[in-house]
C-alpha cells in the first residue's frame, strides 16, 4: 500500500502544479499496485484521479472512461467519499460535452456525498458546478453555486491561498466579466 500511496500523493502534487503527464504516470503506477493488491477503494481513487488528469489534458474520451469505471466500481462492493469528487469531475466532463442535464445529475449526486462530510471538496464541487451552469447559460444558477461555495469557504475559514479560495476567485472573475 505504501508504494501506491506514495505514487498517488506524488501524482496529486504534480497535477496541482500543472505537470499532468507526470501525474498520469504516477496515477497509473498507483492503479497498477492497487489492482495487484485487489484494493477496490484504491482502484476507484486512482481511476478518479486519472479521469481528472485526462480531463485537464483535454482527453475527454479517456477521462470519461476512467470516471465512469470509477463510479461503477464504487457502486459495487464499497461506497467511498471520493465518489463525490469523481461525480463532480463527471459533471464537468458532461458539461463540456453539452450534456447539461447529465452534468447537473452528477453534481447533485456528488453534493449528496460531500455535503457535511468533506467541506473542501464540497466547495470545489460547487465551483465546478458554477462553471458548468455558466457554460449552460444559466447565470443565476452559476451565481448561486458561487455564493454557496463562498459560504463553505467562510465556514471552514479557508486560507486565501487554498485550492477552494483560488477556485472561488476564478469563478467570481468569470461571472463578473459578463
Amino acid at each position: 500500500y505504501q508504494a501506491a500511496a506514495t505514487s498517488s500523493n506524488s501524482g496529486y502534487l504534480k497535477r496541482l502544479t500543472g505537470q499532468f503527464a507526470e501525474a498520469r504516470a504516477l496515477y497509473l503506477e498507483s492503479l497498477r499496485v492497487h489492482q495487484e493488491l485487489d484494493s477496490v477503494r484504491g482502484v476507484v481513487v486512482a481511476k478518479g484521479y486519472l479521469g481528472e488528469t485526462e480531463l485537464a489534458l483535454g482527453n475527454l474520451d479517456q477521462a470519461q472512461a476512467y470516471l465512469e469505471e470509477a463510479i461503477a466500481l464504487n457502486e459495487q462492493p464499497v461506497h467511498i467519499p471520493e465518489s463525490g469528487r469523481i461525480r463532480a469531475d463527471l459533471g464537468v466532463l458532461y458539461g463540456m460535452q453539452g450534456r447539461y442535464e447529465d452534468a447537473r445529475e452528477q453534481f447533485t449526486l456528488g453534493e449528496r456525498v460531500l455535503r457535511g462530510l468533506w467541506a473542501l471538496e464540497y466547495g470545489i464541487l460547487l465551483c465546478k458546478r458554477g462553471h458548468m451552469e455558466h457554460a449552460a447559460g444559466d447565470g443565476e444558477a452559476a451565481l448561486q453555486a458561487l455564493i454557496a461555495a463562498q459560504s463553505v469557504a467562510d465556514g471552514m475559514e479557508a486560507a486565501p491561498e487554498s485550492e477552494l479560495s483560488r477556485a472561488i476567485v476564478v469563478l467570481s472573475d468569470k461571472l463578473h466579466s459578463l
